[in-house]
C-alpha cells in the first residue's frame, strides 16, 4: 500500500485566463500484472468542464475507486454559484 497525491491546473482564455484546480489523494496498491488499484478523494474547484457551461463556477468533491487499467469511477456532488 502506497499513498498518492496529484494536482493540476488548467488556465482558459475564454475565462480571462482564470483556471481550474484539481487535487487528488488517497492510497494505491500495486497488482501482480503491473496495474494499480486506487482509492481516494478528488476535489475540483473552477469553471465548469462541460463545454456549454464554461462560464459557470463549480466546486466538486468525488470519491475515486478504480484501476489504472480500467479507468476510474467518480461520484461527485457539484455545487454551483452564480
Amino acid at each position: 500500500m502506497l499513498p498518492f497525491f496529484a494536482a493540476s491546473a488548467h488556465l482558459r482564455p475564454e475565462n480571462d485566463f482564470g483556471g481550474n484546480v484539481t487535487v487528488e489523494t488517497g492510497l494505491q496498491w500495486p497488482g501482480r500484472n503491473g496495474h494499480l488499484f486506487r482509492v481516494g478523494v478528488q476535489c475540483f474547484n473552477g469553471m465548469s468542464e462541460q463545454g456549454q457551461f464554461f462560464q459557470r463556477f463549480e466546486e466538486q468533491l468525488a470519491s475515486v475507486c478504480g484501476t489504472t487499467f480500467r479507468g476510474s469511477l467518480y461520484w461527485f456532488w457539484p455545487r454551483h454559484s452564480g
